[in-house]
């Protein structure tokens, strides 16, 4: 059955119910001689940056998620965040990303192998005092270790002769904690 194209008039062959122009050239002649609604603007939601102390708008294209995650106000104060090192001081409260987590391995921040075993193929970096009980990415509350040992020291499942290679670190993250506490 020959349909009339909405927009020039011509007879075509429909190729779909909604189909209403003969062509993509008559559907965009149409969609341009149509007013657009003027899209709705109010207040974006605002956040005060960690680093920078700027108070920075949601982005219009940014999701909730993406939103809520959000700390920084740009990239640059991501990126001062998080080689902090590098201005010798620590960083607190951000979780590394590969590429700083090298960055600190190399600059002697962190150990390169695992503290009881001296494996050093693939290390983790475990929390003496984890992060949900207020641990930090401090260097002193930072142990090296390979998988099976941060799993066994998770679990509170080391031998007394692994533990005892790292109780001088473990004591001191607990002292430098409670100091902390203290302190706020």
């Amino acid at each position: 059955m020959m349909t009339k194209c909405a927009w020039c008039g011509h007879y075509y062959k429909r190729k779909t119910r909604s189909q209403r122009y003969c062509s993509i050239a008559c559907r965009n002649a149409y969609a341009n001689t149509v007013p657009r609604k003027p899209r709705k603007l109010g207040p974006r939601p605002t956040k005060v940056c960690l680093r920078c102390g700027r108070v920075f708008e949601k982005p219009r294209n940014a999701g909730k998620a993406h939103w809520d995650k959000r700390k920084m106000c740009s990239r640059a104060c991501n990126g001062k965040i998080a080689v902090g090192i590098v201005r010798g001081t620590d960083v607190t409260d951000v979780r590394l990303n590969r590429r700083t987590r090298q960055q600190r391995i190399d600059a002697g921040y962190y150990a390169r192998a695992c503290e009881i075993c001296e494996f050093d193929r693939f290390t983790v970096l475990a929390h003496v005092i984890p992060a949900a009980q207020g641990g930090t990415m401090e260097r002193v509350n930072i142990l090296t270790l390979c998988p099976n040992h941060h799993a066994l020291f998770d679990r509170k499942q080391l031998t007394a002769s692994e533990y005892a290679k790292i109780s001088a670190r473990v004591d001191a993250a607990i002292a430098h904690a409670s100091k902390r506490k203290r302190e706020a």
